[in-house]
Order: structure tokens, then sequence, then C-alpha cells
């Protein structure tokens, strides 16, 4: 059963996104991302403004492994394109300002690999998730988060004439993208229930 926190979570971002936008994302999958990176590739690569997508891969890698574990724990199904459609849909809009602002699309790229590197690999944790409630809110604290983030990057990339506003991820609010309070306290519960059942992970 979702948590209250959570469904409000589930509930603000719906309302913060069009219907078709949200329909959209509800369709999305891991490999309908993979086949938009290759496409927005291809793109890039005909205009001689190929970037490197392959740093993306941790990030796409906890983003999987949280989508994952909700599905499994948390009871959530159509919300898990809410964690891989936004992404699609950001892609798409930056690259198809590429010509005029390629900083935009590195600006977004960077934010991905940060995030990449402050998520944990939750997967270590999966006989937690299966045996404890506190070790459960930690997964809806995460889950909440990266709906948050989403939520942000769908508010830049979402409002009309963002083209023409200045350079969205510079260092600070890339900073407020991806620092979340919730996810330090998030890991440091991960720890002491770690602790509490004699994991040594």
């Amino acid at each position: 059963m979702l948590g209250t926190a959570l469904q409000q979570s589930i509930q603000r971002f719906r309302h913060s996104v069009s219907e078709g936008q949200r329909k959209q994302f509800e369709g999305c999958s891991l490999q309908v991302l993979q086949d938009e990176i290759l496409y927005i590739q291809r793109q890039l690569d005909a205009t001689k403004q190929l970037r490197d997508f392959n740093r993306l891969k941790n990030f796409l890698k906890a983003m999987t492994q949280i989508q994952t574990l909700a599905q499994e724990f948390l009871d959530v199904s159509e919300e898990m394109g809410y964690i891989l459609g936004p992404i699609q849909f950001a892609l798409m809009e930056a690259s198809s300002a590429a010509s005029e602002r390629i900083d935009i699309l590195e600006g977004l790229l960077d934010t991905y690999v940060e995030v990449g590197k402050v998520v944990p690999s939750l997967r270590q944790y999966y006989f937690l998730f299966e045996s404890s409630e506190t070790a459960l809110g930690v997964l809806e604290d995460y889950f909440c988060d990266i709906l948050e983030f989403q939520r942000l990057i769908m508010d830049v990339f979402a409002r009309p004439g963002w083209r023409n506003v200045g350079h969205p991820f510079k260092a600070r609010e890339r900073k407020e993208l991806y620092e979340k309070p919730k996810t330090a306290v998030a890991r440091q519960l991960i720890c002491r229930t770690s602790y509490q059942t004699g994991s040594s992970a």
C-alpha cells in the first residue's frame, strides 16, 4: 500500500504536467528511453554536435533500480513511467535546441551524471526491503525525491519559451536539483537499518 508521502508526491507530479505528457510518461520504459537516446545521438552526429551519452550509464542504472524496486515493494505500476518519461522528454527538448544552445544539453547531461553519483545502489538492500518497514520507508523517500527531481526538470523544459531564458543548469541550480535533504536522511536510515540487522553492506 502506498504511504501518504508517496501518494502526495505522485499526485503533485501528476498535477504538474499535462494530461498528454502524463499518458506519454506512463508508457515509457527503459527500452523506449534507450531507443530515444540512440535517435538523439544520430541526430546530433549528423550536425557534428555528438555528445558522450555513455556517461549517463550510472544515472540510468540508478533510476531503473529505483523503478524496479518501487514496482516490487511499493505497489506502483503506471507511475513507474514518471521516473523515465521526464528523462526522455528533457533530452528531446535539450537536443532539439542543440544548434542554438548546446550548453543546455551539456548542463542537463552533467546534472544527470551528478545525480548518478549521489544516488547509491539500492539493489544491495533488497533483503532489507523484504523484511523491514523502516527500509521500505527509505525506499519511499528515494522515490519521492526522484519524483521531485523529475518535476523540477519538467518545470524547466515544459515551460513555454524556455530556450530564451538564462542557463537553467548553472552549478547552484544543479545542486538544488539533486541534493535533496531527504536523500541524506534516507542514506543514514539505510546504514542504521543495515547495522541493526547485522548486515555488512
